[in-house]
């Protein structure tokens, strides 16, 4: 029932946003991977949504972004805002007192790392 649900609503957006775009729209639903742990490997809910979007119907379908990007290579950039499934919808129950102080030490991370991918990539 929840799978149905799920790939109803995402028929619907996809109509929407088709009648809005110049071009097939593209939905990402990246989840943590904790969830799959928890929640899908206990019960096969997961594997049950795949099937039906695979099976059941045709509006909705299964694509990489790079498999995307090589359809419409020319896109608009965006810069998507922070937000969390947590509580208000940000992220107070991972930033706090107690792991503040880590967060300068992830960001100095992610820029040595979008250097070193800007390196490799020439």
């Amino acid at each position: 029932m929840h799978a149905d649900n799920f790939i109803f609503n995402r028929q619907k957006q996809i109509e929407h946003l088709c009648s809005k775009m110049d071009r097939k729209p593209i939905i990402t639903a990246p989840y943590d991977a904790e969830l799959f742990g928890h929640w899908c490997l206990k019960d096969r809910s997961g594997l049950i949504l795949s099937q039906k979007i695979f099976e059941d119907q045709d509006t909705v379908t299964m694509i990489t972004p790079s498999e995307y990007l090589k359809e419409y290579p020319t896109n608009q950039v965006v810069r998507p805002s922070l937000s969390s499934w947590g509580y208000k919808g940000f992220s107070e129950f991972w930033l706090d007192s107690a792991n503040d102080w880590i967060y300068p030490y992830l960001h100095e991370a992610g820029k040595l790392m979008k250097a070193m991918a800007s390196k490799d990539a020439d």
